[in-house]
């Protein structure tokens, strides 16, 4: 199952990705309709549910805000 943290720009997009891949997530930068978020976010990060607290604990600890993780529980 993937999940797919959504972000607000392409640049925080990129940023996620970098820190996921540093640190053994791969993932994927996906495009979001918008109505999908309450954000509106346009951009997301997909990777393996499997790795979502990995994920989120890289995330925060790097300062990337994500809005919210679709797909996960």
């Amino acid at each position: 199952m993937m999940c797919i943290a959504a972000m607000r720009n392409m640049t925080a997009a990129i940023k996620g990705r970098n820190a996921l891949e540093a640190a053994g997530i791969r993932c994927t930068i996906v495009s979001l309709e918008p109505t999908l978020t309450k954000r509106g976010c346009a951009y997301g990060l997909s990777f393996a549910c499997a790795y979502l607290e990995k994920a989120k604990s890289v995330l925060s600890s790097r300062r990337i805000n994500y809005g919210e993780i679709l797909g996960g529980s």
